[in-house]
């Protein structure tokens, strides 16, 4: 069972020409402490012009923010300097984005490219199989890239504990997992592209379906990834 990354060395036995692909865009991470009270409604993610800015909530009043900016790949900031990249990138955005970033200690911020790849047509070659990422490596705007690893091993042990011919046991495992996992990866590599739009017209035709859109229709895609019977 490979279960060793993007960079999986078994998925590139399997398919030499499955490469990470760069997704255009750069993510920085930071944990904080920041009163939760200071926050207001201001949770979730805000969409600008080929950026957006995540807050959610931890405990004892921590914060886990995150940043994307399109960039061309391996624009690679160097810590010193991140901060205050970030605090020009986001200026003049609501509160509390430059205020989350100002607080963060700058050795703490962390900065990656966002990689994927591409749908693979099988996880399974003879008594090998890929799990995770060497599977179905994806962008992490709908928080799966885990959940769907997650899932694979759930129905893996199943599959391996109720089939005592190992072949047949991966041929079912594929069978359960492959098309869900490929289909979470476009649904989060479509919410990417959506989100770092930078051509501003696009952008406010954009904004404008996205604020004038039922929640029952806007929520479907979503409730579909996270209430998933395994």
């Amino acid at each position: 069972i490979a279960y060793d990354g993007i960079h999986s060395m078994i998925l590139k036995q399997m398919f030499p020409q499955s490469q990470p692909i760069y997704a255009g865009y750069t993510a920085y991470r930071g944990v904080t402490h920041f009163d939760h009270s200071r926050v207001g409604n201001m949770w979730g993610e805000s969409w600008g012009y080929g950026k957006r800015f995540g807050i959610a909530p931890l405990s004892h009043n921590r914060i886990y923010w995150f940043a994307t900016y399109n960039s061309p790949e391996n624009t690679i900031v160097p810590q010193e300097k991140r901060q205050a990249t970030l605090l020009s990138k986001f200026e003049g955005w609501h509160h509390p984005v430059t205020e989350l970033i100002g607080e963060t200690d700058p050795i703490a911020i962390l900065q990656h490219d966002i990689h994927e790849i591409n749908p693979l047509s099988s996880w399974v070659d003879g008594r090998v199989a890929l799990l995770g990422d060497s599977a179905h490596a994806m962008t992490p705007n709908l928080g799966q890239g885990a959940c769907q690893a997650i899932e694979d091993a759930v129905v893996l042990g199943r599959t391996l504990k109720g089939n005592p011919d190992v072949k047949s046991a991966l041929q079912h495992y594929q069978s359960q997992r492959m098309a869900r996992a490929n289909g979470v990866l476009k649904q989060s590599r479509l919410i990417g592209k959506v989100g770092q739009i930078e051509n501003h017209i696009v952008a406010d035709v954009r904004n404008w379906v996205a604020q004038h859109l039922p929640n029952r229709i806007a929520m479907k895609n979503l409730i579909d990834v996270v209430s998933y019977h395994i």
